[in-house]
């Protein structure tokens, strides 16, 4: 009983790391040229432009006297308060225009007189006069009091009503 029309399958030995891999890995820039010192003066240009520049803040601060130093800050503070202020005008223009020939909620008159708005919804709420006397009644029964257009709660202590004109 011979097996020559049966072969067995030959088991050989594992491969060796040639045979998987025929070329050892290198790293992409391995073959190249770089120029690495370029690289380095770069980082020394940005260094040295860091370096004069803070030089230059300094040599400046320095050179102010407290009364510059003092006159720069007031003028930032009056830049500040008059880029509020403006905002402000702002806003009032726009709650005056709005509130024109607006209805006071309480009275039910024509035009408020002394108009007062709401914070919440910016909407006129009715006359100075007739808005205090409402809410001492309102604040009396509850210690919320609610806006008459938004109906929008709000504590007795945080004011919520405020003149459409200061």
């Amino acid at each position: 009983m011979s097996s020559t029309n049966n072969p067995t399958p030959s088991i050989s030995a594992p491969a060796t790391n040639n045979e998987r891999n025929p070329k050892p890995f290198h790293w992409p820039f391995e073959n190249r040229e770089y120029d690495f010192s370029r690289l380095k003066d770069g980082y020394d240009v940005l260094y040295k432009k860091l370096v004069d520049y803070t030089e230059k803040i300094i040599e400046n601060g320095q050179s102010l006297t407290l009364q510059k130093k003092w006159d720069m800050y007031r003028l930032s503070e009056i830049v500040c308060f008059a880029n509020r202020n403006a905002a402000d005008m702002i806003v009032l223009t726009y709650h005056t225009i709005v509130f024109k020939n607006s209805t006071c909620h309480v009275c039910l008159e024509e035009e408020s007189v002394d108009p007062m708005y709401c914070l919440q919804c910016c909407k006129v709420i009715g006359c100075r006069k007739c808005l205090e006397e409402w809410l001492e009644e309102e604040q009396k029964k509850t210690f919320t009091v609610k806006c008459l257009n938004c109906q929008r709660r709000s504590f007795s202590e945080f004011p919520m009503f405020y003149p459409a004109k200061l």
